[in-house]
C-alpha cells in the first residue's frame, strides 16, 4: 500500500462540500436566536430572557406570523409605546382636519344654493355634533344647550347626506333673494 498524501486529516466522513458539524456557539434558529440554552439579556430591560429553540422552524411562515410574535416581545414595549403616543397625536390632528374639511365642503355647497355661512361657524356645529354623537349630552347642561346639541346632530346628518337645503333650513340661513328691477309684486 502507498502512503496517503494528507495523513494529518481526520478520517471523518464528509457529506458534501462545505459541510461542518453543528457548533452551538455559531448556530442560529430561524428567528435569529442562538441555539444555546444560556440566558440572554434584553437590550431595553434588566430582565433575563432564556431563548430555547422549539426545534420546529417554519420554512415559509404566513404573512404577519413573525411580526405578531415579535410585537409581544419585551424588547418591543418601548417602541410600541412610542408608536401609540404618535398615533394619539395624529388622531387629534386628523379629527380637526375632518371637521374643517366637512365645514369647508358644506360652506361651498351652501354657496351653490345661494346661502352664505362662515366655515368656522359650521365647523363649531360639526364639532358639537361629533361630541354629542360620541358621548351624548353631558350632565348639567341647560335645556336650551341640549336642544342645540341635538340640532347640531341633525345638521351633521344632513351634511353627511350632502342635503344642503336641509342644512340651510336647520341652520336657519335664508337663501339670497336676487335684486329685481321693475315690476315687483310685493310692493303693491
Amino acid at each position: 500500500m502507498h502512503d496517503s498524501p494528507t495523513p494529518n486529516l481526520s478520517r471523518k466522513p464528509r457529506f458534501g462540500v462545505g459541510y461542518e458539524e453543528p457548533n452551538n456557539r455559531t448556530e442560529l434558529f430561524g428567528d435569529g436566536t442562538p441555539a444555546t440554552s444560556k440566558p440572554m439579556r434584553d437590550a431595553h430591560s434588566s430582565e433575563t430572557v432564556t431563548l430555547l429553540g422549539s426545534g420546529k422552524i417554519k420554512a415559509n411562515p404566513g404573512a404577519g406570523d413573525v411580526r405578531t410574535v415579535e410585537l409581544n416581545g419585551k424588547w418591543m414595549e418601548f417602541w410600541n409605546d412610542r408608536v401609540e403616543a404618535e398615533m394619539d397625536k395624529a388622531k387629534v390632528v386628523l379629527y380637526e382636519k375632518r371637521i374643517f374639511g366637512l365645514a369647508k365642503q358644506t360652506a361651498a355647497g351652501l354657496l351653490k344654493i345661494g346661502c352664505k355661512k362662515e366655515m368656522t361657524t359650521i365647523a363649531n356645529v360639526v364639532r358639537m355634533a361629533i361630541i354629542y354623537k360620541e358621548s351624548g349630552i353631558p350632565k348639567g347642561l341647560s335645556e336650551a344647550r341640549s336642544k342645540e346639541m341635538e340640532k347640531s346632530s341633525r345638521v351633521l346628518d344632513a351634511i353627511m347626506c350632502y342635503d344642503m337645503v336641509k342644512v340651510a333650513n336647520l341652520l336657519e340661513i335664508p337663501p339670497e333673494v336676487p335684486k329685481t328691477f321693475g315690476n315687483d309684486s310685493s310692493k303693491r
